[in-house]
């Protein structure tokens, strides 16, 4: 079973160009291991993929870019009790008329059903934005 698996937004408020953390903690919490364990991380509309940020700390993991999502699979099966953390990291480049900024994780293993779980992060115009301003050098 895969539905004791927890999904997370770190931090819980952003602003304009803040970056949020989204973690999936994948535990098998079933009475045998999980063979073909996978799961796809959706990165949220309005925000970018933090270049090199997706990370796994087992299996395998491949970054979409035009599908803006990550894919992850165990390559074994995953033995009861066992814990795997997928992340990435995503920017706030454009402001949604929701201001909440959810990612969906689908897992899935052999003989289950599949799982899903969303985490978001709350647009806030009190939190830190990370605006860059770029001004133009005039030399003589």
């Amino acid at each position: 079973s895969l539905d004791s698996s927890l999904y997370r937004a770190a931090p819980a408020a952003i602003g304009l160009g803040g970056t949020v953390t989204y973690t999936l903690s994948l535990i098998n919490d079933g009475n045998g291991p999980a063979g073909g364990a996978s799961a796809t991380l959706k990165v949220p509309a309005g925000m970018a993929l933090v270049a090199n940020s997706g990370q796994a700390s087992s299996g395998s993991l491949v970054v979409n870019t035009a599908l803006t999502q990550l894919s992850w699979a165990a390559g074994a099966p995953l033995p009861v009790g066992a814990v795997v953390r997928v992340s990435f990291r995503a920017r706030l480049v454009t402001l949604q008329p929701n201001p909440r900024y959810i990612s969906s994780a689908n897992m899935q293993a052999s003989g289950l059903l599949p799982y899903a779980a969303t985490a978001f992060s709350l647009y806030s115009a009190q939190a830190p934005s990370k605006l860059e301003m770029y001004l133009p050098v005039i030399r003589n």
